[in-house]
């Protein structure tokens, strides 16, 4: 495409850049006022709805307020206090009665009117064959009077399906308190037929926006209230769109006014706007189609499309028009270039008549002209200069050659030198290499030297810290030793204490032998006492019994004392060996191994000794063979400057030969520009 484009004339070219600017430039222009027009057009839309909701939303408002405004005037009739206080006085009842058909006379669109006690008994209505009904009893009763209780003026119970007509009414009632203020007496009720509501609300429409649709339901029940469709009127909603309505106002209470887009069963898609009214409990939708939103939107987009289209033709045409006439001197021009690319020199009098113009053809002209003039002074020159040229190249030719023949001998020298450094350069590095292993060989034997060292010391530390340790539980075991003795013999002396129960034994064989006397005497003057004596005996017998008892009980302390004597000696013999050993073994071998510690510190330090003398020696070895080291590097640094030196005597004999190379390519190459320059010359056409 670009190739293309390329090869096109330029006043095509130029016709097709301006067409193409011009499009991409309406096209933008389009596109943005396109887009801005559709939300203009959306957003009056939308506000149109908008206003007409709030225009029904209004309505509904101010026919609420007429109603309960009514309900309210008719429930101030000053008969009606005294009557619900004496409700069996007909001459109230006939008041109230007429007061109530004369009020609903004079209404327009109720369904009907009347006064009830608190207990809902109808005690005058504007029907008057109803008097004396109760609506409600019962739980929907009490519900009734709390909700009239708490409310100031007028409960509205909403639109709702009247029992009596069957028709959608707006249902209210307001009480009636006695004098105070406080005490309720009774209530007025009344109905107005919504009907003739929704028939204003039918009658309002949107200009542009006739298929606007309304709906009006009871948030809080979640039914319909007004429907296009009569059927759906008081029943549960199920429209997915108002159902999306409640959760919003459910959760966003305090957004009254909102917009929704949403895709309708038939797969078109709509914009929705809604009010919701919070005292009432109640929301008011309008809906309409995209299509019919935006269908005018559409017609403009066409117009302003047909309109930029006409556009782009017109300045198309006229750019051509223009370019055409601009660019005519331009073909005068290309013809002189063409002869100049042909090399033809010769004047042209179609080109002087521009060469006075002062826009850019007159300037292109004019450059024309004065380049002509010029290729004619180079071709007169390129003539001289090629001849000179020539002459030049062949003396330059022979000067290369000479320079050849110096480079050639001074490299065969240079090259004898490099060979000899190179040799030398070889005896240092293997003598290097060498040094080099030694210095490794005496960093290794440094290492172990340092290792043993610091092995030696750890060594001497341990039988030093073991000689300490040794010693102190030396100390510490012979103390306790002694301790344990001690303690062994007081343990033994006090376990000779058992020896007095043996004598408290004995004694208690003597209290025996004595009461065993007793209890015989005992018997004997019982015996002596006939019958009277007899449970004297029996207590003789008992104690003599338990004489016996107590003298075997003594006998085996006895016994039980003189097993006990035998195990104290034992013991005593026992921890008398015990002693003997920790004294005589244990602590003699702690000696030993406190003497043991003592020796091996002290070989400890003599090798300790021996090896600093070592690594002494090592560290004058290690600086001698640094010194040589550092020697024999400066001598290798000496030889490889001498190397480089010679490197680059080669390198500069390479660059000499090549220079000359080149000078000799260099003529050459003059003597081929020379003749060159001398068939363009030839070339240009003067006449």
């Amino acid at each position: 495409m670009f190739k293309m484009i390329k090869n096109m004339k330029l006043r095509t070219s130029i016709t097709i850049a301006i067409t193409i600017i011009v499009i991409s430039c309406i096209g933008v222009l389009f596109y943005i006022s396109n887009n801005n027009m559709t939300k203009a057009m959306r957003n009056t839309a939308i506000d149109n709805m908008i206003t007409s909701m709030q225009a029904k939303a209004q309505i509904i408002e101010s026919y609420i307020e007429s109603s309960e405004s009514t309900l309210l005037s008719y429930s101030k009739n000053g008969v009606f206090i005294d009557y619900l206080k004496d409700v069996n006085n007909a001459e109230l009842q006939n008041k109230s009665q007429t007061y109530t058909e004369k009020y609903y006379a004079d209404l327009v669109g109720w369904e009907g009117i009347y006064l009830s006690e608190w207990n809902t008994h109808v005690i005058a209505h504007s029907n008057k064959a109803v008097v004396g009904i109760i609506t409600r009893e019962g739980d929907p009763l009490k519900a009734l009077q709390d909700t009239l209780l708490k409310t100031k003026g007028v409960y509205n119970t909403g639109i709702i399906v009247s029992p009596a007509s069957k028709q959608l009414v707006l249902s209210m009632y307001s009480p009636i308190y006695d004098s105070d203020g406080k005490t309720p007496l009774g209530l007025v009720g009344g109905a107005t037929i919504a009907t003739n509501l929704k028939e204003v609300l039918d009658s309002l429409t949107i200009n542009g926006l006739e298929n606007v649709k309304y709906t009006f339901i009871n948030v809080n029940t979640g039914t319909y209230i007004f429907d296009e469709n009569e059927e759906l009127m008081t029943t549960q909603i199920e429209d997915p769109m108002l159902l999306s309505i409640i959760d919003k106002v459910t959760e966003k209470p305090d957004v009254n006014i909102d917009t929704i887009a949403y895709t309708g069963t038939d797969g078109e898609k709509y914009i929705a706007v809604y009010k919701y009214m919070p005292e009432r409990g109640w929301a008011l939708v309008l809906s309409d189609s995209e299509s019919e939103i935006y269908a005018q939107a559409n017609a403009n987009r066409n117009l302003l499309g047909i309109a930029c289209l006409i556009s782009i033709i017109l300045i198309s045409f006229i750019s051509f028009i223009v370019v055409r006439i601009s660019t005519k001197p331009l073909g005068v021009v290309e013809h002189e270039i063409n002869k100049l690319k042909d090399l033809n020199l010769v004047s042209s009098n179609s080109l002087m008549k521009y060469v006075k113009y002062k826009n850019e053809v007159g300037q292109i002209a004019s450059a024309i002209d004065t380049l002509t003039k010029t290729f004619r002074g180079v071709a007169d020159t390129l003539h001289t200069c090629s001849a000179s040229l020539n002459d030049s190249s062949y003396s330059i030719s022979n000067s290369s050659e000479m320079l050849l023949e110096c480079v050639e001998d001074n490299a065969a020298t240079t090259e004898e030198l490099s060979a000899s450094i190179i040799s030398t350069n070889s005896a240092i590095e293997a003598v290097s290499q060498e040094i080099v292993h030694i210095s490794e060989m005496v960093n290794k034997i440094e290492e172990k030297v340092n290792d043993s060292t610091n092995k030696s010391k750890e060594l001497l530390k341990t039988s030093t810290s073991m000689r300490n340790i040794a010693e102190e539980t030396l100390t510490t075991s012979v103390d306790r030793i002694n301790k344990t003795k001690n303690e062994i013999e007081t343990a033994i002396d006090k376990l000779h204490s058992l020896m007095r129960i043996n004598e408290m034994a004995n004694q208690i064989l003597q209290i025996t032998k004595q009461t065993n006397l007793l209890s015989l005497n005992a018997s004997i003057e019982a015996a002596r006492a006939g019958e009277a004596g007899k449970g004297f005996a029996v207590v003789a017998g008992e104690i003599g019994n338990l004489a016996n008892s107590s003298s075997h009980t003594a006998a085996e302390i006895q016994h039980l004392v003189e097993e006990s004597n035998l195990s104290i000696e034992m013991v005593r013999d026992c921890f008398n060996d015990i002693i003997q050993f920790m004294e005589e073994d244990i602590a003699g071998k702690f000696e030993n191994f406190v003497d043991m510690a003592n020796g091996y510190g002290t070989s400890v330090e003599t090798i300790q000794s021996a090896i600093h003398e070592i690594d002494d020696k090592t560290d004058e070895f290690v600086q001698s063979v640094s010194n040589i080291k550092a020697q024999i590097g400066n001598v290798s640094a000496a030889s490889n400057d001498n190397e480089a030196g010679v490197e680059e005597i080669i390198n500069k004999n390479e660059r000499t030969t090549t220079t000359a190379d080149d000078i000799n390519r260099i003529a050459q190459v003059n003597r081929d520009n020379a003749a060159a320059i001398k068939e363009i010359a030839d070339r240009f056409k003067k006449e």
